[in-house]
């Protein structure tokens, strides 16, 4: 991890040594250039494909024993193989993982910890993690094989240390739904996440706590210059909650909102570096989406799929 935070770092001196950086107030206005660059960052945040949001949402599903996470026997139920309506999906870490399980029977923590590199369709991806969980009781008793006994389990308490790189098409939809690539991307990142699922015991599960990630992301098309962005995301959660009664994958019917903020310094081709703050909600709609809309921006939004980051510029009705 501190070998990608100095990669990050290095390539923000290398920036501000070629060129001064201009800094923009966060109430200016965003061009629809710079809005889609921070929805890129966002997408990445969030999806699944990314080890973003999603990826914590569904390890946080999963189950622990001391040889490692299952999907087979989930906190929520649901599908997390390829089905659920979501078509071909990653691998999850907890299958075909390259690492390890401890247990701490005096915290009750698990720490999974693993180190991986998979592709899907030409989308490659490397990642390491560091994962510790506590399953707790509704009395607040620590579980030490919610495998077994996951009817038990009231509420999980996670953090997650991840880094990684992804290289691969970048895709968006059009006016008329279409999937098209909107060019490469090759991206270098850490996060540290802090969530908690609480009320498994019941019909809907309270998902609470917040995300803070960093990185540099450089977006390459056929019809533009290169970009490059060093960027700085948080995404903190407000009333989300996700229902137990389903078959579909917990992404699929995740509702409420997040907050976001992103901070980008933005370098197009060998232009002045300029910095942009993008602040505001991403909605998430129950139906594997989150519709990232802009404070003090209306007319448009964008709804990013939270399996692959395919994101949609769309106008308020």
């Amino acid at each position: 991890m501190k070998r990608l935070a100095l990669l990050a770092a290095a390539t923000t001196l290398v920036l501000a040594g070629c060129d001064t950086t201009s800094t923009d107030s966060p109430a200016a206005v965003l061009s629809a250039a710079d809005q889609d660059i921070a929805a890129t960052v966002v997408a990445g945040v969030l999806a699944d494909q990314s080890n973003g949001f999603a990826t914590d949402l569904n390890d946080l599903n999963g189950t622990m024993d001391r040889s490692g996470l299952s999907y087979s026997a989930t906190m929520l139920g649901g599908d997390h193989g390829r089905g659920g309506g979501f078509g071909d999906r990653f691998w999850r870490p907890g299958d075909r993982q390259n690492g390890r399980v401890t247990y701490d029977s005096t915290s009750g923590t698990f720490t999974l910890v693993y180190d991986r590199t998979d592709s899907l369709r030409g989308f490659v991806r490397t990642a390491k993690a560091n994962l510790v969980y506590q399953y707790l009781t509704a009395a607040g008793t620590a579980i030490a094989d919610p495998r077994r006994n996951r009817a038990l389990v009231h509420k999980v308490t996670y953090t997650g240390d991840r880094e990684g790189t992804e290289n691969g098409t970048s895709y968006r939809r059009d006016s008329t739904g279409t999937r098209t690539a909107a060019g490469t991307v090759a991206r270098a990142y850490t996060s540290h996440a802090a969530w908690t699922l609480d009320g498994l015991t019941t019909t809907a599960a309270t998902f609470a706590g917040d995300q803070a990630s960093s990185g540099t992301m450089t977006l390459t098309r056929t019809d533009s210059l290169p970009v490059t962005t060093t960027y700085e995301a948080t995404l903190t959660s407000s009333d989300v909650t996700i229902s137990r009664d389903s078959t579909t994958a917990p992404e699929a019917r995740v509702q409420g909102t997040l907050t976001y903020k992103v901070t980008t310094t933005i370098q197009r081709g060998s232009n002045t570096p300029v910095t942009k703050v993008s602040e505001g909600t991403i909605t998430l709609d129950g139906k594997g989406g989150a519709l990232m809309r802009f404070e003090g921006i209306n007319g448009s939004y964008y709804r990013i799929d939270l399996r692959d980051g395919t994101r949609e510029r769309r106008r308020h009705g």
